[in-house]
């Protein structure tokens, strides 16, 4: 078997037999687990060796998910390797590279295969396979298949390949998962290749050594177990003492020496010891301690007598744990009958009796609550009894505080009697079903502005507007919505598909995300009472047509339950810029005192002009918002420099913006006026002057006037 955790380019088979590498472990095992606690003739016990029923799929999955919270994809991680050329260390996604396993990665909680075609997700975590399967239910089948317990299979990929912990795994390592068909003397054989048929061809092979005693070389009893590929390193006979052990030795036909047992600790499987060490079954006998409990069958015993819930500690409510809101708290009670041999004993070390999380062992509870011994979140409570004797039976009382995720859980928890063992697990839990909150619309309305005496048509908009729109909602749900409590606060959130960016964004919205419109105006809204939201729209400056949804959401807890689908249908309309020339003027200056002839105009001399324009088009001339100034633009051509440009006053330097309009806003049927300076020219000539008003990015009047001033330059 081979064991290829760490990334070297080139390792032969007995390298990879030798070299071991301690990985990060989040649980911790009942007890210190040291080398001195290894018994290489009683490894595993074979009813848990066998027990298939030991972890659901969701079970298996959630073991990878937290085996590898963060899978390093892309490689951006450094490794281990120094360029010593960049004066650095190579990035994972570099060191694979150039070891022929470029990223992306795939991490085995993330793996996807068609166990017929073999086709798989390897070097390309995001494609899509059709009908593939999970690892969690490859591994799940095969233990059911076979009969062996998923714990030994995931362990086995643990001590082969490291893929459990691996947060950038290469395809070598699912190719040889279980380094089944990879001998100590030869190449792995090629028929054997792939994730699946790795762990199915591993389980069968553990299956078929149990049924088949006496046909290899190790079974029960006297057998002498090497220390090493290498036969200088010699052996001992060990004494194996079932047929679970000796399916072991039979994979992996070698046992730890007394230098790789020195080196197991109570938190790592260990180093490597002197050159004749062999670590395989060393490694998967720490592993499975570590990671599932004992691999020995406890002489403690237990059995569930009765289980209830309530609302709180007084237990005089029951509460329904198919009906709980995100974050509610409840209180748990549990009776157990003592049916060891040993008597339970609070408060005294090694015969305190706990109640911890399992299915697996000391996973951390999305029900814990604050009261909950340690920080773990897997040790809910201890027994509220001083003794429980044999026959005896005691109480577990805790509280539980329900996750935000919505959603059932099936929450398992066994008795565990820490620094000792566990209690034989009866498979106790609960189910429980989180759920949010609902709503029901009861009003929707749309206005010019917050006064909320002009309706609009939400359908008939101008592009770049504000509008002002009011949501009443009754709360149909069993909670308070509570404004500025957190957990409690309802918001108003875009949905079809949740939390995109509204086009319709305006700066009052919550956040900058653009996707939180406003909460509630009323700062409670009991269940059956009816709240407000009431909110600004900006519309875009494009123009477009769109059904925009929201839902409602309690931020940090979950969205409501039901979207009855809300939505306001808006439509922004093109802007029609027309205008009509009402009057034009001429003065020597701004003081509009003294008229001027513009057919007698010196050269090089200022004057001021004035235009007055009717709005006879759709949208309010608003000036200094952008989109909505109008501005007098050159013509005939449009945009041209005109001579006449008076640099110190004109819009722009490029000469073809004379002036906006004087007013803060012209709504239609108003008139403009737009008053700017001239500068004539030193050329002496005639000029017709064309000019006409522009609605700068967003479009020139529809109609042009013909609007021009004569000018003669003497």
């Amino acid at each position: 078997m081979i064991f290829n955790k760490i990334k070297h380019r080139h390792l032969t088979l007995i390298a990879l037999l030798l070299l071991v590498f301690p990985m990060a472990i989040s649980i911790e095992p009942v007890g210190a687990l040291t080398g001195a606690n290894f018994n290489a003739g009683h490894i595993i016990d074979d009813v848990i060796f066998t027990n298939s029923s030991s972890m659901s799929v969701q079970d298996i999955q959630y073991f990878l998910d937290t085996k590898v919270p963060n899978c390093d994809t892309s490689g951006t991680q450094n490794s281990s390797h120094y360029n010593s050329t960049a004066g650095r260390y190579y990035t994972r996604a570099e060191w694979g590279s150039i070891s022929g396993s470029p990223a992306p990665y795939t991490c085995l909680k993330n793996y996807r295969e068609n166990i017929t075609t073999h086709q798989n997700n390897v070097g390309n975590p995001s494609a899509s396979i059709d009908n593939a399967k999970t690892a969690a239910e490859i591994i799940y089948n095969s233990a059911k298949t076979y009969s062996i317990n998923p714990q030994v299979l995931l362990t086995t990929l643990q001590k082969e390949q490291g893929l459990i912990t691996d947060d950038w795994p290469w395809p070598i390592q699912y190719r040889s998962a279980m380094g089944f068909g990879c001998p100590d003397t030869s190449a792995c054989d090629t028929k054997y290749y792939g994730f699946y048929n790795q762990v199915d061809s591993a389980a069968y092979q553990f299956k078929y050594y149990l049924t088949h005693p006496n046909a290899f070389n190790y079974w029960t009893g006297d057998n002498f177990i090497r220390y090493n590929p290498d036969s200088s390193c010699g052996g001992t006979n060990v004494n194996i003492q079932n047929p679970a052990t000796a399916a072991l030795y039979i994979y992996t036909p070698y046992q730890p020496n007394a230098s790789s047992l020195s080196k197991t600790t109570g938190t790592s499987a260990g180093g490597s010891g002197d050159n004749c060490g062999a670590y395989g079954n060393r490694n998967f006998w720490w592993y499975f301690n570590t990671w599932f409990g004992s691999t020995l069958t406890s002489g403690y015993d237990w059995q569930p007598v009765q289980q209830s819930a309530y609302t709180d500690s007084t237990m005089t409510t029951p509460v329904d744990t198919l009906s709980l809101l995100p974050g509610q708290r409840f209180y748990l009670q549990i009776k157990a009958k003592n049916m060891g041999s040993v008597t339970w004993q609070k408060g005294v070390a090694g015969r305190q009796v706990n109640l911890g999380t399992s299915n697996p062992r000391d996973r951390k509870s999305l029900f814990c609550d604050s009261t909950w011994l340690g920080t773990d979140c897997n040790r809910a409570t201890s027994i509220s009894e001083n003794t429980i004797a044999p026959g005896d039976t005691g109480t577990f009382g805790l509280w539980a505080t329900a996750p935000k995720q919505i959603g059932m859980y099936s929450e398992y928890f066994n008795p565990v009697m820490d620094g000792t063992s566990w209690l034989i697990d009866r498979g106790l839990y609960w189910t429980f079903k989180v759920t949010a909150p609902s709503w029901q619309p009861v009003q929707q309305s749309a206005y010019t502005d917050s006064t909320m005496t002009t309706p609009v048509d939400t359908a008939n908009m101008l592009p770049n507007q504000r509008y002002y729109l009011i949501l009443k909602a009754k709360n149909n749900g069993p909670a308070t919505w509570q404004k500025g409590v957190a957990g409690r606060q309802v918001n108003l959130g875009t949905s079809g598909p949740r939390d995109r960016a509204s086009g319709f964004c305006d700066s009052t919205w919550l956040g900058s995300d653009c996707n939180r419109v406003a909460t509630t105006t009323e700062d409670s809204v009991a269940s059956g009472a009816t709240g407000t939201f009431a909110f600004w729209i900006k519309t875009p400056s494009r123009i477009l047509s769109y059904d925009e949804h929201f839902n409602l959401v309690m931020d940090g807890v979950s969205w409501m339950s039901n979207d009855p689908g809300l939505y306001w249908t808006m439509r922004t309309n093109p802007i029609h810029l027309n205008w009509q020339p009402v009057q034009q003027s001429a003065y020597t200056d701004s003081t509009m005192t003294t008229p001027v002839d513009t057919n007698n105009l010196q050269h090089g001399q200022k004057y001021y002009l004035v235009l007055k324009a009717k709005n006879t088009g759709n949208n309010t001339w608003q000036k200094g918002v952008s989109l909505n100034q109008v501005n007098l633009g050159t013509s005939h051509s449009r945009d041209r420099k005109s001579v006449f440009c008076d640099t110190l006053s004109w819009l722009n330097t490029d000469c073809n913006r004379p002036a906006t309009a004087n007013e803060a806003s012209v709504a239609p049927g108003q008139t403009g006026t737009f008053g700017f300076t001239i500068t004539s020219p030193a050329q002496a000539g005639s000029y017709n002057e064309y000019l006409d008003l522009v609605l700068d990015g967003v479009s020139w009047a529809e109609t042009d006037p013909g609007l021009y001033w004569t000018f003669k330059v003497n």
